[in-house]
């Protein structure tokens, strides 16, 4: 792709003319045309500052000329060089919230929203304020979204690059989130003494050093590794968190609601139930995401 302009300002398009005109363009990198459609309709929603509802209700489209040099810059950096197209963009819509985002922090990923909406209906449902860590909180989606939906509870995001904790302090201000606290460090040790909360939620690094050569260049070339992988076969960080967090869950039985919450690789449900198990969780469940493969794991502790 050349930066040849590809989008004249100020000539009025439909929004199928449009969204075609850019899904043609990202052919050269998605294999089909629904996915590049589906890539096409984000990028313009961004450029048009619309929702989805809004950008198929406007009858006609009329790009300014510096809205068409935005739509080609992110074209060309996503197709030439590959560039995530979060990173192209500098958010990503994660349930209610807009995320900023920047290399090379971990990307969102549609998994890891699905079960953070569902565990917020979970939550919701004990109807009283809670106390949740959000352990390797990255930008922040999973514990902002959890504050953003249920205010009167405190949650506590913790990161061990300050660049990540900066980035969810800021997608904290920009989503008007006030119920939140961030502490920088590695895992538990970032806490002050004596936190303790009503349950523990977390993506860690979880992949297997070894995936590293089947991976799209796409994560391994722009996301942080240390956001990615693990060792002991991406299990490392996992079994850390499960073996000290009790010492970190308040002292409760027969909640509603999960005490511990791991996003996992599809490998590794059997082993992580095993290991949760032999340190005294019950009540453990392990849940598909929705392209049928094991991601995320519930669990109870008597402390």
């Amino acid at each position: 792709m050349n930066r040849d302009m590809l989008f004249v300002p100020n000539i009025m398009y439909s929004s199928s003319e449009l969204l075609m005109r850019i899904s043609d363009q990202l052919r050269a990198v998605y294999s089909t045309q629904e996915e590049a459609l589906t890539v096409s309709q984000w990028i313009l929603e961004y450029i048009l500052d619309v929702s989805r509802i809004q950008l198929y209700r406007l009858p006609k489209i009329i790009l300014s000329n510096d809205q068409c040099i935005k739509l080609q810059s992110i074209l060309y950096d996503h197709i030439t060089s590959g560039k995530p197209l979060a990173y192209c963009i500098g958010s990503v819509p994660f349930g209610d919230l807009t995320l900023r985002v920047a290399p090379p922090l971990l990307i969102p990923r549609p998994e890891t929203e699905a079960w953070t909406q569902e565990l917020i209906q979970i939550l919701a449902r004990a109807q009283q304020p809670l106390s949740i860590l959000d352990l390797c909180t990255g930008t922040g989606c999973i514990g902002l979204s959890i504050a953003h939906t249920l205010p009167s509870s405190i949650i506590t995001l913790t990161d061990i690059n300050p660049y990540a904790i900066e980035y969810a302090q800021l997608n904290a201000r920009t989503n008007n989130i006030t119920n939140a606290t961030y502490y920088i460090g590695d895992l538990f040790n970032a806490l002050p003494s004596g936190s303790n909360f009503n349950c523990i939620v977390s993506n860690p690094p979880y992949i297997d050093p070894a995936y590293r050569t089947r991976m799209d260049t796409s994560v391994t070339q722009w996301e942080d590794p240390h956001a990615l992988f693990a060792d002991n076969y991406g299990l490392e960080i996992i079994m850390s968190i499960i073996k000290t967090a009790p010492e970190y869950i308040k002292n409760s039985h027969h909640t509603r609601y999960p005490q511990l919450t791991l996003e996992i690789d599809s490998t590794q449900g059997d082993a992580v139930v095993k290991y949760l198990e032999k340190i005294g969780y019950y009540n453990i469940t392990l849940h598909k995401d929705m392209y049928g493969h094991d991601r995320y794991i519930y669990a109870h502790i008597l402390t």
